[in-house]
Formats: C-alpha cells, structure tokens, sequence
C-alpha cells in the first residue's frame, strides 16, 4: 500500500478547508443579496402602500375602489397583470384588472381551479412543472401566478389579489416568486387597514360636515335671534315712545282747552287796559308783559300738543324759500352781531304745503338752537356761522308719500352733540341747557311738526365741529288755484251770536267786539242760542261759537242754526280742537277755526274777512239767478 507523504496529505486538508471558507463567503453573501433585495422589496411594497392609500381617497364608489387597487398593486410589483377577484366555488367574477385578464368562462373556471390548489400563493409552470398547465390570461398562457387573500371593506366578504405573468415573461417568474410574494401579503394586508382608515376619515369628514352645518345653523339661528331681539327692542322703544306721545297727548289734551281759555281771559283784559286806559309808561309796559307771557305760556300748549300730533294744522299752499326768508328776517336780531346768517336758496320755485305758523316755529327752533350751540362753543366770530340752505330732490324714498321733496339745511358750527345726546335729541323734555334755560321741547316739535306734515327730518353731528339738520318736505309740482283777496270790510255794524259757556270769555269778546264796531249777542250755551233765534231778536249775521260747551257741543249748534238760517258763516274758537280735525290733525277746509287765546283786534279782522266774503259769494248767486234762463 502506497502511503502519502504528509506533505501531500496536508495540502489536500488546506484545499478542502479553502473550499468551505469560500461556500460559505458566497452563502454569506447571497444572503446579504438576498437580505437587501427583500428590504429593497419591503421598501418598494411600503412606498405602494402609501401611494395606494394617497390615491384610494379619490376612488367615488365601489368600482373605483378595486381599480384604484388593481392599478397600485400593478405599479408597486411591476407584474404583467393584476385582478381582483371573487371566487365562489367554480365561479370567479372580476371586480377589477390591469393587463390581461380571463376573457372567457372557461379561463374563469380554470383560475378558480388553480387558485384552489396553490393555497401556499404561488404557483408556477417550471418549478416543478404545473399539472394541469396554468389557465390563460386573454388566450395567452400564464408563466406564474401570485395571490393573496384581501377583504371587501364594503361586505366583509373574502376576495382575492393575483398578480400573473405570461410566457413572454418568463425571465420575471423567479423573483416574482421567490422575493415578492412577501411583498404581496404585506400589501394585501393593508389593503383593508387603508380601506378603514379612508372610511374613518370619510366618517369623520362627513362628521365635520355635520358640525359645520350645524354650527352655520346654529350662526343664522344666533343672528335670526339677535335680529328678532333687536326688533323686540325697537318695537318695545317705539311702544314706549307711543306711549309718552299718548300720555303727554291726553296731558296737553286735557289742560288746553281750560288753559287757554284761563290765558285768553288774562291776554284780552290786558289788551282791552292797554287800548282804553290813558297808562303811563310803566303801566303800560307791565302790561305788555302780561301779553308776552301769556303769548308764551299759549305757545308752550302749542307745542306739548305739536309734539303729541294733536296740534291742529291749516295746510296750504306756499314757496319755501319765502317761508325761510320770511322767518329768517324775523330772528335776525335775535341771532347777534357776532354770528353770521347765510341762507342759499335755491332757484325757480320751491313750492310745498305747510302750515306757515307751525314752518316757522320749526325753523325758529332750529336756527335759534344753532345760535345757542355756537355761543357754547365759545367761536372765533370769524368761523361763528349758521348756513341755511334750500334744494329741490327728484324723488325722496323716505317720506310718508315717497316723491319729489324740498331740502332744507340747517348747519352750524357751534358745540356739537355727541352719540349719546344724539340719539336722545328728539326726545321731549330732554334738554342739554342750563336749568332755566329751555323746556326741552324744540327739538321734539320740530320732529312732531315735521311728521304732521309728512315730511323727514335727519341730523348729523360732531363734537367741535357742529351741527346739521336735514328737513325733507314734501314738493308739490304745480300750484292750486289762488285764493281770492279778502273784500273790504263792510260798513254796516254786524250782528255776532256768540256762544260760550265760560263767562269770561264771554265779557272779553263782548267788550272788545262791541268797542271794534260789532252788536254782540251773548248766550251761554246752545239752547238759549236756539231759543233766541227761533224768537223776535234780530237776525245775526255770523254765529262765533266755541266748540266744547256742556249740553250741545259747537259743529251741534252749527248744524241746528243752519237749519234755520242756511248758509251763516260759523267760525269756531277753542281751546283744544281734536274734535274739529281729521284723523292726520289736519283742518277740513270748509271749517274756519281761531285758537284761544286770541288777540281782540284779530278776531275782529277774522270777522269782518268771512263777512265779507259770505257777502261776495251771496252777490254771485244773486247775479246768477237774475239771469235769462
């Protein structure tokens, strides 16, 4: 036997041992392929993972849905074809595919059958050869097929992902096989976590739509809430403000008539003194302030009434700018030297219907208000201004007739008003003057004056810069046919019937119409003046009769004389005449009506102008009947 030198022996051992370090360098290293190829895989499979659940959002049904995973599941593992499917016994329905898919029933049947028995989820035609061959795709035979099992997320029910190559693929099969099948598990399985985290975020976005519908109707219900509370409290401030309209109404209501008769009696024995006592001139000037205070203490009434709208008004026809010139030269004097008076009126006519004696008490107040807040505000006489101003308006929305207006502008610059006086300016008996200084009714009849007639009035103001009234009265396009000129006062000594139950009035009108040329006919109420008449005394050529009197009221009276003497002028004096006006306080105009107090001289020039115009109208009809048929 042939021995081995140890030389040899020990050569082959080196050989051997060199060849066993070497297999398992390169099992080490194929492991490290391997290693980095799978985590190149995981990493592929999570990068699909996520763009699958980035696109799944956009998917709008059901159908959409499996294609937006057929078409990831295709992206992610590069395959040639991939199909959703479900698989109930032989039969398999496609929900969804990318590639070639089973075209005919039997390629259904026969990926049924052979997903049935690779339940590991890969199945081959090499590796070992598949028997039966594996199903066709399109006619075209498949080289390899993976599949996982995946959840409907809509049904619960199960499905199934497959990813396949064909023949002309085959190069594809083995890392198709051997390193993705992982991947494809792994990407099954976070198809139903995906699905359910897009329906949470579905839940939960429909949620937020909820609350946010919600909150936009609990905003319009807050806001419908805060609009409906400020209506309650606009109509609660104009029921209040009704309501001290009405009690300072029934309270002017109820003393005028006994005040301004107790006035009426105080002014006229004044008057009659100063026009038959030979006074000094002391006397005289006490006398004449009676008269003043009397003609203010009449003018107060006048304007609780006016505030309240239960001040009688005698509409008619006139141009405002002369309304304002005539007023402005009036108050003049009483602005001072140091104020300048602009007034700008504006050109062609301006005319309006008003009441000129109510006009100009608006105006008085405004502009005479202008001149005390300039002297508060202490002004340079240079910059110490009141600008009156007149402008024709088209159409004014506002009004209570919406239609052509007249603008009048009252600016000053004197103190201003600040937002808390501003908003209560209007209001009666508030007064920003000293103690003693107003009553605080000018503004509040200036407003009275201003809704009597229809009209608006709007104010602006700021504090050390001044103040401006807007006055919106209504224009009228065309003037009505001008009255006639009063005739002359006739000669003759005119026989008045006058009635009034408080004595008083009764010896001051006596005295002072039978001193002016009148024979005067006293009664104390209806009846005697009814008694009388239906007797032997002469005749009256005008019946004076007030209009609250105990037993029969005044219009009474009026409609039983005319039964008797058809066609005598009446003429009214009270002390308080709602019952005279029309529901918007206006004077029907067919009713003369003088106001107590009166001054003795106007009454007897309102006598002798209805006289005389009863006459004129007497001596057409006479004309008209005297001519030839």
């Amino acid at each position: 036997m042939t021995e081995r030198s140890p030389g040899v022996a020990s050569d082959e051992n080196v050989h051997g041992e060199l060849e066993r370090v070497v297999s398992r360098l390169l099992a080490t290293q194929q492991q490290v392929i391997d290693l980095r190829a799978s985590r190149d895989n995981e990493r592929r499979v999570l990068d699909g993972i996520v763009q699958f659940g980035a696109a799944v959002r956009g998917a709008e049904d059901a159908r959409g849905y499996w294609d937006v995973v057929a078409e990831a599941a295709t992206t992610t593992f590069d395959c040639e074809a991939c199909i959703v499917v479900a698989v109930e016994g032989t039969t398999l329905e496609v929900r969804s595919a990318r590639g070639p898919r089973p075209s005919s029933p039997e390629e259904c049947a026969a990926l049924a059958e052979a997903l049935a028995r690779s339940p590991d989820g890969r199945l081959d035609a090499y590796d070992p050869p598949a028997v039966p061959p594996l199903p066709r795709f399109d006619g075209r035979p498949l080289a390899a097929v993976l599949h996982a099992p995946i959840e409907d997320p809509a049904t619960g029910g199960g499905l199934t992902l497959v990813l396949a190559v064909t023949e002309r693929k085959r190069e594809f099969f083995r890392p198709l096989g051997v390193s993705q099948l992982p991947g494809l598990r792994l990407f099954a399985s976070h198809i139903g976590v995906i699905h359910e985290m897009h329906r949470s975020q579905s839940r939960i976005a429909r949620q937020v739509r909820l609350l946010d519908h919600a909150n936009a109707a609990l905003e319009r219900k807050l806001v419908e809430e805060r609009r409906s509370t400020e209506e309650r409290e606009a109509l609660r401030e104009a029921l209040a403000k009704a309501r001290r309209l009405e009690a300072i109404g029934r309270l002017a209501g109820g003393i005028a008539h006994d005040f301004n008769n107790l006035m009426a009696v105080v002014n006229g024995n004044a008057e009659l003194l100063k026009l038959e006592a030979d006074l000094d001139e002391d006397a005289s000037l006490s006398l004449e302030s009676i008269i003043q205070a009397g003609a203010r203490a009449a003018s107060l009434t006048r304007q609780l009434l006016t505030y309240s709208r239960r001040q009688v008004i005698r509409l008619m026809e006139a141009d405002l700018n002369a309304l304002v010139e005539s007023t402005l030269a009036l108050h003049a004097p009483n602005i001072g030297p140091d104020i300048t008076l602009d007034f700008t009126p504006c050109p062609g006519p301006t005319l309006v219907k008003a009441d000129p004696d109510q006009f100009g008490q608006l105006l008085s107040n405004l502009v005479l208000n202008a001149r005390d807040a300039i002297a508060l505000a202490a002004r340079d006489p240079r910059s110490a201004r009141i600008v009156v101003r007149t402008e024709r308006i088209s159409m004014m929305e506002g009004l209570q007739r919406p239609g052509p207006a007249v603008l009048l502008t009252v600016s000053d610059s004197g103190v201003g008003m600040d937002a808390e006086t501003l908003q209560r300016a209007f209001e009666p008996f508030f007064t920003t003057k000293p103690v003693g200084s107003g009553t605080g009714l000018g503004l509040a009849t200036v407003a009275g004056v201003i809704e009597q007639n229809g009209g608006r009035i709007e104010v602006d103001s700021e504090v050390g810069v001044g103040t401006t009234f807007r006055v919106y009265w209504p224009h009228l396009a065309t003037r009505g046919g001008e009255a006639p000129a009063p005739p002359a006062a006739s000669p003759d000594r005119p026989v008045v019937m006058l009635v009034d139950d408080e004595a008083p009035i009764r010896r001051l009108a006596q005295r002072g119409l039978e001193r002016l040329g009148f024979a005067v006919q006293v009664f104390d109420g209806g009846p005697a003046a009814l008694a009388a008449l239906d007797g032997d005394g002469p005749r009256p050529d005008i019946l004076v009769t007030d209009v609250r009197m105990p037993v029969q009221t005044g219009p009474e009276l009026a409609c039983a004389v005319h039964a008797r003497l058809p066609g005598l002028p009446v003429l009214y004096i009270s002390g308080f005449t709602a019952d005279l006006v029309s529901r918007d306080g206006v004077m029907p105009p067919d009713i003369e009506l003088m106001e107590k107090p009166f001054s003795v001289k106007d009454l007897s020039a309102r006598l002798y102008r209805l006289l005389a115009a009863h006459r004129r109208g007497a001596s057409r009809e006479q004309r008209a009947e005297q001519r030839p048929g």
